[in-house]
């Protein structure tokens, strides 16, 4: 993130960048075009952006120059979902006027259908304009992200190292509050950087359960080829060439792949949609995601080059069949060493691949057990959460806001089943970060200015979200209007910036040294200073598998700059979702034109914050499934041959006296024999992927030995009870029925 001043610095210096543009995600109350006022997602952004992304409007037109200057900034990009949703998909829309936050705006375009920035919920573009005074536009908010556009044949490393140079320069013109440093990553891995593990993992997966797939139609042929020697050798006996046998095994090879790609493509076409309706929000373009004719296609081909790829050995075997030898009576039975081989072979590929996916699968289950044993430093349950945002037109004042929150909060508390409520400018695990750099009166200036999470909060917060109170007290009435200025902290930041010491009492204030950022303050300006009074128990705010940083709170009886929007949390003693319509009454009564958003229990956010785990393991965890049942089919199928083969055999050794039970644990140890080879490689491949898995795992070491132990036990079950089925056949041959064959 960046400040306005520093986006100016680096939109003037630098020569290798064609075009650099700023934004960030906001909310915007939408009125105009039919319907009752509404929340949208939406951005401010520079409006050189478009030119950089290289977009242009399907509609009217982008943003021009000028417009990104107060006053003339009041235009509007519609997206192509709001103009059809809010709009009709009127043609005319262009030029009409509609009201943003209660202020006058002119739509002036509409964006494709395929545009989606800085997210797929954004629906609206409104210029970045600061208006004369604004406190945002200091080097002391860093809210701004950056996007940029290389000259031709100009390198990230080259643009990178220009940038770094002049955020050197500006560090030194203004210390503590300059640019921390240029880090630049191309857009396209920055919008699949943290998802790009998990689709590489899960497109893995895929190929394994394939491969497993593979393994048991080889099998199956060189079976099927094995039983059908005694056919094969009379039908070359009687003239028949290789080439002619060759031909025919693989078209009833080929003729099984395209049963099994249509039957996948039905399968896709049904079930796709529902998958992609699971699946999480952040993942890139999930909205767009349908079985196509190109992924048909590819299934397809897939399908096919499979059933050829592995029909061909068998066929080829069978080709060069020995004449002779399967028309030997001798030959009955004989399945033949190399062929025992092959098939073991494949079994024990099998079970390693298996190993390698349930492995993965184990360590992400543990994973997500872990996040979901996380404290997240407050209670959900019986917590009701939604977000208003007060248009400035109206409420453009500290003052007007506080009068409207506080009578607010006066009416739901009073709604019958409401225990407490309260107001913030963020909500964990629901948005609106707000980052401040930090100073602590008596310190010296550091190198590097610290930057602390920063919320703002009425009386009543931490007790109505069940956040404990580790040292010093909460905000009192003697915090209102008037009096010193007080701050509660999180015990991180009392732990990061105070090692050890009690931080009670010490003066901080949210800015740096006045003397730093002169240029930018009114003349004798200086920040609000604030006295530490408690300390309390860190809350998970960007999501349950993510370090708690160090945070301040502010009482909002005391704040002097107007946040954007505020969160309402109602705790009550049932279901919190039965108080939404009484607390939006209450928010009617006070302005019937103020629209409420975002209602959510706060055992809902906490879901959705780990949706992208289980979705994950979902998948993995399919596939693993998958594999084992195919692998295991696989060994079924195996065993089953061999004894079918030997069953001659078994019933002769059962005439002469041999044991069931020593018949049965021999064929069993015998089809155990490739799960062991299996089990061991599949091992080694599975801590290899373990450390791919690294970036995915949260409180569970990649090596984590339980989960090895689990999924070793897990696979030799299963090949166990796979091999017990044939195993008890063989042991039950009837021995008369044998030796009337003989």
């Amino acid at each position: 993130t960046s400040t306005p001043p520093d986006v100016r610095e680096l939109e003037e210096g630098g020569q290798r960048v064609a075009a650099l543009a700023a934004y960030t995600p906001t909310v915007l109350t939408l009125a105009g075009g039919g319907g009752e006022p509404e929340r949208v997602a939406g951005a401010r952004v520079s409006p050189a952006l478009f030119a950089v992304l290289g977009v242009s409007a399907q509609l009217g037109r982008a943003f021009l120059a000028g417009e990104g200057a107060h006053g003339a900034h009041r235009v509007l990009l519609l997206s192509d979902g709001a103009w059809r949703r809010r709009f009709g998909a009127d043609p005319r829309v262009v030029g009409r006027a509609v009201t943003i936050n209660r202020e006058p705006f002119t739509i002036v375009g509409v964006m494709p259908p395929a545009f989606r920035f800085p997210d797929r919920e954004a629906e609206l573009w409104i210029p970045l304009a600061f208006a004369p005074g604004d406190p945002l536009n200091t080097r002391g908010n860093y809210f701004l992200q950056i996007v940029g556009r290389l000259r031709p044949g100009v390198t990230v490393a080259r643009a990178a190292a220009e940038l770094s140079r002049i955020a050197a320069r500006v560090a030194a013109e203004h210390p503590g509050a300059g640019i921390r440093g240029v880090h630049l990553v191309r857009l396209r891995a920055q919008i699949i950087e943290d998802v790009r593990t998990v689709l590489l993992t899960l497109l893995g997966a895929v190929g394994l359960v394939l491969l497993i797939a593979c393994g048991n139609l080889a099998n199956l042929l060189l079976a099927r080829g094995a039983a059908r020697r005694k056919e094969i050798a009379l039908r070359v006996g009687l003239g028949a060439s290789g080439t002619r046998i060759a031909r025919q095994l693989l078209t009833e090879s080929l003729l099984l792949g395209v049963l099994g790609g249509v039957a996948g493509a039905l399968v896709a076409v049904a079930g796709v949609p529902a998958l992609a309706r699971l699946a999480p929000a952040e993942l890139p373009r999930v909205d767009e995601i349908t079985v196509g004719g190109r992924a048909l296609g590819v299934a397809l081909f897939l399908a096919l080059v499979t059933a050829v790829g592995f029909g061909l050995a068998p066929a080829l075997q069978a080709s060069r069949a020995d004449v002779a030898g399967a028309l030997r009576e001798g030959g009955r039975g004989s399945a033949g060493i190399s062929r025992r081989r092959v098939r073991d072979t494949l079994v024990a590929a099998q079970m390693a691949l298996s190993i390698v996916l349930l492995v993965g699968a184990g360590l992400l289950i543990r994973s997500l057990v872990q996040v979901t044993r996380v404290e997240p430093g407050f209670h959900a349950e019986h917590l009701l959460t939604m977000s208003i945002a007060l248009p400035e037109s109206e409420y453009a004042s500290v003052a007007r806001t506080r009068v409207f929150f506080d009578a607010l909060l006066a009416r739901v508390r009073a709604l019958p089943g409401v225990r407490s409520a309260a107001a913030t400018s963020a909500l964990s695990l629901g948005g609106g970060y707000w980052g401040k750099v930090l100073s602590i009166a008596g310190r010296p200036t550091p190198a590097e200015m610290p930057t602390v999470g920063y919320r703002v909060v009425s009386a009543d917060y931490f007790r109505t979200m069940g956040v404990v109170l580790r040292r010093g007290r909460d905000f009192s009435r003697a915090d209102g209007r008037g009096g010193p200025g007080a701050a509660v902290i999180n015990d991180v930041a009392a732990r990061r910036f105070f090692s050890g010491a009690d931080p009670i009492g010490a003066t901080i204030w949210l800015g740096p040294p006045e003397s730093m950022v002169a240029e930018h303050l009114p003349p004798g300006y200086r920040f609000p200073r604030l006295q530490i009074v408690g300390v309390v128990a860190s809350e998970r705010f960007a999501a349950l598998d993510v370090e708690p940083g160090p945070e301040v709170y502010e009482a909002y009886e005391q704040i002097t700059e107007r946040p954007d929007a505020m969160f309402l949390a109602v705790r009550g003693d049932a279901a919190p979702t039965a108080l939404a319509a009484a607390v939006r009454a209450a928010v009617r009564e006070l302005d019937a034109h103020q629209p409420v958003a975002d209602i959510a229990t706060m055992t809902q956010l906490v879901r959705q914050a780990t949706a992208g785990r289980r979705f994950t393991v979902g998948l993995l965890g399919g596939f693993a499934a998958l594999a084992l049942a195919l692998a295991g089919v696989g060994l079924y199928g195996v065993v089953s041959y061999a004894v079918a083969q030997r069953r001659r055999e078994f019933g002769i050794r059962i005439a002469l006296g041999a044991a069931p039970a020593r018949i049965l644990a021999q064929v069993v140890g015998r089809g155990l024999v490739p799960v062991v080879v299996g089990a061991a490689l599949g091992l080694a491949g599975a801590l290899a992927l373990s450390r791919v898995l690294g970036s995915m795992l949260f409180g569970v070491p990649s090596t984590d030995l339980t989960t090895f132990a689990a999924v070793t036990l897990l696979l030799f079950g299963v090949a166990a009870v796979a091999s017990l089925a044939p195993a008890w056949r063989a042991a039950r041959v009837p021995p008369m029925e044998t030796l009337r064959a003989e």
